[in-house]
């Protein structure tokens, strides 16, 4: 599976579980389950939290706390079953809302960040950095490059014109250009439109991290930490990244559509986010005014009434694709 979006799914579960411990000043524990989730160096349980464990769990092994299932381990059935009847857990769901996190979204951002460090990888030579100026755009597809999903009409990939603008504003603040980078899974970098990003905006490929093998999407995570400036997609992924990193602006796209994770209900009330509607081509540092839009885009779902102006306005480059997959039959029927 994408082990980059699993851990980032994680982290929702996670934040929730630290804001209420936090909030509650109560104790909080990890499980060993959580193994993507414990790559960070700094998630861990509650100092203490293994005495009470061991209280709670009297009469199992000690050595072997998580796996004993002895008659005298809660009669056979282990001490995580006996834990999810005396503590709070959190693990079913995937929490992809910050109305969990109580009225102010970042009441714990720093909290959250200390607990998600992500340490940059030490190799030799050493890896290639974002500098101050650097501009990070991440591109997340869903399902290769088809456009969206014909029975639900959800957007499964961002469109060229949000990274267009977010560069464009980008050259307006910064008062030398950097390097412009993308990050995206290794299977994506051939994807058309990340051809697209490298052709028209003078971008390039961020690949250092394939040093790592199996671990890169993790290096990823924490280049993109780094970036000053960085363009998310509608990803678990960048979103994590750009929440917790030290990012002075971060352009957060408005999909005209549904995407396949609640995005309107992540937009953060942090004052470094610009939000750009694509469709009308209007942007928002209001954050209220921004999920007021989503919403309404989310509710409308263009594609159904007018696909044919989002394929061939948005996404010129996929037009061969869409042919040989007879999605363009579709939207042009579609769009009588």
């Amino acid at each position: 599976g994408n082990h980059a979006a699993r851990f980032c799914n994680q982290l929702f579960t996670a934040a929730i579980s630290v804001i209420r411990a936090l909030s509650s000043n109560t104790p909080l524990l990890v499980l060993p389950s959580d193994k993507q989730l414990q790559k960070l160096p700094c998630v861990r349980s509650s100092q203490d939290v293994g005495q009470m464990v061991m209280r709670l769990c009297a009469g199992c092994n000690e050595k072997q706390i998580w796996c004993d299932k002895s008659e005298t381990c809660n009669k056979g059935k282990g001490c995580p079953a006996l834990l999810q009847k005396r503590i709070k857990m959190f693990g079913g769901g995937y929490h992809q809302s910050l109305g969990e996190w109580g009225p102010d979204d970042l009441k714990y951002q720093e909290e959250l960040r200390r607990f998600f460090y992500s340490p940059i990888p030490l190799l030799d030579p050493p890896l290639s950095l974002p500098g101050p100026n650097d501009f990070v755009l991440h591109y997340r597809g869903y399902s290769g490059d088809a456009i969206f999903e014909r029975k639900t009409g959800r957007i499964l990939n961002p469109p060229f014109a949000f990274y267009k603008w977010a560069l464009e504003h980008y050259l307006q603040t910064v008062p030398v250009r950097g390097k412009i980078w993308i990050v995206t899974e290794p299977r994506q970098r051939r994807h058309p439109t990340v051809m697209r990003l490298q052709k028209e905006l003078g971008a390039e490929v961020y690949q250092e991290m394939d040093r790592l093998g199996k671990e890169g999407w993790l290096g990823d995570f924490a280049f993109v930490r780094l970036a000053s400036y960085v363009a998310i997609a509608p990803s678990t992924f960048s979103w994590w990244a750009a929440f917790l990193g030290d990012a002075s602006t971060v352009y957060f796209p408005i999909p005209f559509g549904r995407v396949p994770l609640p995005w309107c209900l992540l937009l953060p009330s942090d004052p470094r986010y610009v939000f750009y509607d694509v469709w009308n081509n209007e942007s928002f540092s209001n954050q209220s005014a921004a999920k007021a839009r989503c919403g309404e885009l989310d509710q409308e779902q263009p594609i159904k009434t007018v696909a044919s102006k989002l394929v061939f306005g948005f996404y010129p480059e996929l037009l061969e694709t869409m042919i040989s997959r007879k999605h363009l039959e579709w939207v042009l029927e579609h769009s009588k």
